[in-house]
């Protein structure tokens, strides 16, 4: 008669079914783990969304510092060159030199057609 060796009192094929039970379980538990380390709260999905997000701020961050230069180079003119005064001074605000005459011409308003028709001669 053949006996199994015994491993701490416990028979070889015993060992060889918990072995294999255990390395299951393992295998499991690694398989869900990985599922919520992958879509979990805190996951890689998340983390690409926020790196897009980041990403989107950075260029958004850099847009407004090359605004911020350009206003600051246009304060810097205004504070010293008279030249950009007058030019801001005639563009905004409709301003103009004592020898200079402004025409102002009034393109939102468009005639009806009887105007048009008594401006170039033809009438009813």
């Amino acid at each position: 008669m053949v006996v199994a060796p015994e491993v701490f009192g416990i028979p070889l094929k015993h060992l060889g079914k918990r072995a294999v039970k255990y390395a299951k379980m393992a295998l499991i538990f690694t398989i869900l783990g990985s599922a919520g380390i992958l879509m979990g709260e805190k996951g890689l999905a998340e983390k690409y969304q926020l790196e897009q997000k980041r990403h989107v701020l950075q260029r958004e961050n850099e847009r407004l510092l090359e605004e911020i230069k350009n206003l600051e180079r246009k304060v810097t003119l205004l504070r010293t060159d008279p030249s950009a005064i007058e030019k801001v001074a005639k563009r905004d605000l409709g301003m103009a030199g004592p020898d200079e005459i402004v025409y102002v011409f009034d393109t939102t308003r468009s005639p009806n057609r009887d105007e048009q028709k008594s401006r170039s001669g033809l009438r009813k």
